[in-house]
């Protein structure tokens, strides 16, 4: 058996309008990697301008600093109050 990678397209399933930007893996109705495939790595940026998501300097929930788990984001954390909008893709492995 080979195994192979691919990305997904950039997802952006919540906006940080309420409490937090929530982009978890898991929170997905259809998962982005699909039935068949796991998820084993992240990308994430700000939506509006592409910036890289440790170049932000936001606080990020531990275990979802962009990670195949996702990212999470909540406004209390945040110095001005409010998470940027970020968006996401993930590294898909199928066997």
């Amino acid at each position: 058996l080979s195994a192979s990678y691919n990305w997904t397209g950039w997802y952006d399933r919540d906006d940080p309008t309420g409490v937090a930007d929530f982009e978890v893996y898991v929170d997905y109705a259809t998962p982005p990697c699909g039935s068949n495939a796991k998820p084993v790595g992240a990308d994430c940026r700000v939506k509006t301008t592409g910036l890289v998501w440790y170049s932000a300097n936001q606080v990020l929930l531990d275990c979802y600093e962009c990670s195949a788990k996702g990212l999470a984001c909540f406004n209390k954390y945040q110095t001005n109050g409010q998470c940027q909008d970020y968006e996401i893709r993930f590294l898909c492995l199928s066997q």
